[in-house]
């Protein structure tokens, strides 16, 4: 669909990046767009910024601050503090990528929302309706957090990197020279970069969670916790205790 206007989510990372080239290549009307999402994010939007400079398209930042503040971190926390554990980048697609992004690429004349997550579309021939695929590289397949997108957003959606191998999207980046190109792989929560649930729930709600006793199902006790914020359901590793019967998993 050549010249159609297309909307590339930019988050500074290589596979972003990669997503734009490969749009541009195939003749589509690029921009880039990154999501202001909470303070101290600069250097991605920098990032993101210099891919589209050198890709020679335009570059908008859309901020979300407040949007992605209620929808996903206020939710985040809530269900954590529960005992749970949630999959933010689960409510952050569906609020914030593909609704307010997706309605604000469509609001500006946008055919498309393109992103660089590791999966593919497709259509039933018979039905008419888009259907989600995993990824080429079954290594880095996403389609998983993308399982809750309507038809409405799949019909809207570009995922132009879905059929390549990781290493293939790399070597693209490198050969135009995009800074991202070597750029590590992000493996966390976005605004919980160093993986630390406990210290950044403390920080967020200013509450502490004192620490207490572990206990197994009869009741003795096996050792100290350092409070339960830092622990979830199923958890076995780092928990600082040890017994004689086998692994020990966090039930309740």
């Amino acid at each position: 669909m050549e010249h159609s206007r297309v909307y590339v989510a930019m988050s500074g990372g290589v596979d972003s990046a990669g997503a734009a080239l490969l749009l541009q290549e195939l003749g589509y009307d690029v921009t880039g767009v990154t999501l202001r999402l909470r303070p101290g994010a600069e250097g991605d939007i920098d990032d993101a910024r210099r891919a589209a400079q050198a890709l020679g398209v335009p570059h908008e930042v859309l901020d979300c601050r407040e949007l992605f503040r209620h929808q996903v971190m206020d939710a985040f926390v809530g269900e954590y503090c529960r005992g749970r554990t949630p999959n933010p980048c689960l409510v952050c697609n569906r609020r914030v990528k593909f609704g307010a992004l997706l309605d604000y690429a469509l609001d500006q004349g946008a055919d498309y929302l393109a992103t660089g997550h590791y999966a593919r579309l497709g259509r039933d021939e018979e039905t008419g309706r888009y259907l989600l695929l995993r990824g080429r590289d079954r290594r880095k397949d996403q389609s998983y957090v993308l399982y809750q997108l309507t038809q409405r957003q799949l019909a809207h959606l570009l995922l132009p990197i879905g059929t390549y191998e990781k290493a293939t999207v790399r070597s693209l980046a490198a050969e135009r020279g995009l800074i991202s190109a070597n750029r590590p792989d992000s493996q966390d929560i976005c605004f919980i970069p160093d993986g630390d649930y406990g210290s950044f729930i403390r920080q967020y709600t200013g509450k502490s969670y004192p620490s207490g006793p572990f206990l197994d199902e009869g009741g003795a006790v096996l050792g100290a916790h350092t409070g339960i914020i830092d622990y979830t359901l199923g958890q076995r590793r780092g928990l600082g205790v040890s017994s004689t019967r086998g692994r020990l998993y966090v039930k309740e």
